[in-house]
């Protein structure tokens, strides 16, 4: 592969890295879309974390759903517009969620091969850390090939465990279909999260 020396990093915001730290980094966030009285906001830049939360607290259903194909193909054209000569697209485990194939649709709509759309098997902070990494062996100057190897690594290495108080915010979320409230209330334990080396 040809040693491209401008590496872009595009992921979704689902990777929660906090603005300050993405800054002088060649890092682009597309964002989720939030579902919140009945309208669609792009999280982080429409709606905070803190508003998400208190949203939950106060008993509105929030849940989320993917960028489009069209929100990932305008982050790419203006990468490449910009003078970036390579874009490594890391996402959220395809296990949890299609963001990964409105990426990839928008690669093919693109008709650019120097695009790489990588399932991270993961989430949040651990998607986070493999992006972070990736933008400063970027920035660094290192070459496709060396960034690519990192992001194997990092993936394989990576695994994910969440300590919660309770399902609750699980269950208003929609995503643990296999639970119900009653079980979460007759039983008095402390659910534990993770995600495998599979991204599930």
């Amino acid at each position: 592969m040809k040693n491209l020396n401008k590496i872009a990093i595009v992921t979704d915001s689902s990777s929660d890295v906090p603005h300050e730290l993405l800054r002088g980094l060649p890092v682009s966030v597309v964002p989720m879309y939030i579902g919140y009285k009945d309208e669609l906001k792009k999280d982080g830049f429409e709606i905070t974390t803190a508003e998400v939360f208190d949203a939950l607290r106060k008993g509105f259903k929030v849940n989320t759903s993917a960028p489009s194909a069209g929100d990932f193909y305008k982050i790419f054209q203006s990468l490449f517009d910009e003078g970036f000569e390579y874009i490594f697209c890391i996402i959220l485990s395809s296990r949890l969620s299609g963001t990964i194939n409105a990426a990839s649709i928008a690669k093919v709509s693109l008709g650019d091969s120097r695009i790489s759309i990588i399932d991270s098997k993961t989430s949040t902070i651990c998607l986070g850390f493999t992006v972070l990494q990736a933008a400063r062996a970027a920035a660094a100057g290192k070459s496709v090939e060396e960034v690519s190897a990192l992001i194997d690594e990092l993936i394989e290495k990576n695994r994910f465990i969440a300590i919660l108080e309770n399902f609750e915010y699980v269950l208003k979320g929609g995503r643990a279909a296999f639970l119900s409230k009653i079980l979460s209330i007759a039983l008095k334990f402390i659910p534990i999260l993770t995600i495998g080396k599979n991204g599930k």
